[in-house]
């Protein structure tokens, strides 16, 4: 087969198939009478695997240096050190999808003019901002917690910080472990300029009461969306824990 039927075949662009084949992974055979190249199938199961290499973020170079010898040892040693990567990589990519779900059920419960959410968190890992190296943390909710012995101080420490449904045993950072607890939840525009006030707690505290549960445990509060043409608004929740 012609490039053409190569690169629909695999799925690989013609420059890349060229771009290969410059690189010694590839030496397809010539028409003798118009020079074109020429796949068979054994190419096409080279630029399969190729392509397999590659997906899982293996430079070309390495994937040059263990197919031009049939390295196994090298071909083992580097996935196995790139499963590492992958496990990572598929760790975020687990926690922005349960964050991305999260969220968009507390906006459509607000647009549909609920105020409050009802329902269980499984075991959560708080990462105070102080100890947190917050680039490593691509992608989590940033809190704003009033511990349960300051819910009823006129002023509350400031505590901040990173809320992680799953621990990733490569992130190397110290986390409170949260265990599972069923919550209820506000969801209030306020002004991004004030501080939430004790007095305001409580109110919510006692519209709980009226609700049938008891609140215990730790606030979370945590914005989840903002309206730039007023910038002095912004919608978050306020969590209490309930029993």
């Amino acid at each position: 087969m012609n490039i053409n039927q190569a690169s629909k075949e695999t799925g690989i662009s013609k420059d890349m198939i060229r771009f290969y084949e410059k690189k010694g992974l590839l030496k397809p055979k010539r028409d003798n009478t118009n020079n074109y190249r020429q796949y068979d199938t054994h190419d096409i199961h080279i630029l399969i695997t190729i392509k397999f290499y590659s997906s899982l973020g293996i430079p070309i170079s390495t994937v040059y240096k263990i197919m031009k010898d049939g390295d196994i040892t090298l071909a083992t040693n580097t996935l196995s050190n790139q499963l590492d990567i992958l496990e990572e990589e598929a760790f975020w990519a687990r926690a922005k999808y349960i964050l991305a779900k999260d969220t968009n059920h507390i906006l459509d419960q607000y647009k549909n003019g609920i105020e409050y959410d009802i329902g269980t968190h499984p075991k959560q890992y708080f990462y105070p901002t102080a100890n947190t190296i917050l680039r490593k943390v691509v992608t989590s909710r940033l809190v704003f917690r009033i511990q349960s012995h300051h819910k009823n101080n006129a002023n509350y420490p400031q505590d901040t910080g990173l809320l992680l449904i799953e621990q990733s045993r490569l992130l190397q950072i110290p986390n409170e472990e949260i265990p599972a607890y069923q919550y209820i939840r506000f969801i209030q525009e306020v002004d991004t300029r004030k501080q939430i006030q004790i007095d305001e707690i409580h109110q919510l505290e006692e519209r709980i009461k009226q609700l049938g549960y008891t609140t215990y445990g730790d606030i979370y509060i945590y914005s989840i969306f903002h309206n730039l043409s007023n910038t002095n608004i912004e919608t978050i929740c306020i969590e209490f824990m309930i029993h």
